[in-house]
């Protein structure tokens, strides 16, 4: 594995560079090291792997954040064997958090989103230590949008500013792939994270089931997706609301 540094320090030294929790410069989204890994391996499953290790064996801090309250927490080693495992599912997909099934539960087939509640970030420095950035920095760019549309979680530059930055090209907006006719639609991860955001204002409000404009709209105000209401009404609010009904 690339990281010849990282035998270079010992857990003391590896623990006393780890950045704040309210760092913001400094801890990057999880997506961001697996794309990291996958430009070198070239092997999306095996870049899951080599990463799911680093942190299992507590080579590179992770923190994450919850969705709902905003807190952050460290997330100890022994959870990526005990609680929680990275998925892969394909670059359509992308990388996921699971809750690791146990036997005991009735359910335990049923696969359990843990980055439907969490978002996952990892420690910069020890990144850099271990897998070195090099080349394009568009990957990157990518991954810190989208975690910007889902609440602007670490207070990262706009996509405009990240652009300029690296000198990459103007960004197409969303009017402009109207004039364009490209059709404008929400991805399985948008809708995912939609209906789990929608899940939680229910959660401190059910009145938010009456009003499913209304929601469409606070959906939207927060995750930034760059559809229309109707389209997040159709695709996460509804499916939500029928889903509780079908369950009482």
């Amino acid at each position: 594995m690339d990281g010849k540094a990282k035998d270079d320090h010992t857990p003391e030294q590896r623990a006393a560079d780890l950045p704040p929790l309210d760092d913001n410069e400094r801890w990057l989204p999880i997506e961001a090291a697996h794309r990291r890994r996958d430009e070198r391996i070239c092997d999306g499953h095996l870049a899951t792997f080599d990463l799911g290790k680093l942190l299992a064996q507590g080579d590179l801090p992770c923190m994450a954040r919850s969705r709902i309250t905003g807190e952050r927490i460290l997330v100890a080693p022994t959870d990526w064997t005990d609680r929680i495992k990275l998925m892969w599912s394909g670059k359509d997909s992308g990388l996921d958090v699971a809750y690791r099934p146990h036997p005991e539960d009735r359910d335990s087939n049923v696969l359990k989103w843990a980055s439907g509640e969490w978002v996952y970030y990892v420690s910069q420095p020890h990144l850099d230590r271990i897998w070195p950035p090099r080349g394009s920095e568009e990957p990157v760019l990518a991954v810190l949008q989208r975690e910007r549309q889902i609440g602007k979680h670490l207070n990262t530059p706009s996509p405009e500013q990240i652009r300029q930055m690296v000198g990459l090209p103007e960004a197409v907006s969303s009017r402009q792939k109207r004039k364009r006719g490209q059709k404008l639609l929400l991805s399985k991860d948008q809708v995912k994270r939609g209906k789990a955001f929608y899940c939680g204002l229910l959660k401190k409000d059910s009145s938010w089931a009456d009003q499913r404009e209304a929601s469409a709209k606070k959906v939207l105000e927060e995750l930034k997706f760059g559809v229309s209401w109707v389209t997040v009404k159709r695709r996460i609010i509804e499916p939500v609301l029928n889903k509780k009904q079908r369950a009482k």
